[in-house]
């Protein structure tokens, strides 16, 4: 079973919006690039502009050891995978980010 791509895309809508009032707000001088989706095998890529902002588990999986739920927000490692551990899951609405990505560990 994989998350459906139109869950993925209405919770980037909202975000994008979110982040879009906030980023005029705070740079008004600056051009807003709104987050993308690119699906892959494992992950849904969220790319804004041309960084990778957050990588989303299409399913219920392991990932370097430390199991994923299909949902679970990730922060990038690097432009090809995501960091080790889940900073929260979409589905659930416990995901944890700002404009910048998602959230560091506590």
């Amino acid at each position: 079973m994989s998350i459906d791509v139109k869950t993925v895309e209405a919770w980037v809508e909202a975000r994008n919006a979110e982040f879009k009032a906030r980023f005029e707000y705070s740079y008004s001088k600056l051009t807003w690039q709104p987050i993308t989706i690119q699906v892959g095998q494992k992950w849904i890529k969220l790319v804004q502009g041309g960084t990778v902002w957050g990588f989303i588990a299409k399913s219920n999986d392991i990932h370097e050891g430390v199991p994923v739920l299909m949902g679970d927000l990730m922060k990038p490692a690097n432009f090809r995978k995501p960091a080790k551990w889940s900073r929260g899951n979409i589905i659930t609405g416990n995901a944890a980010c700002d404009m910048y990505g998602p959230a560091y560990l506590k």
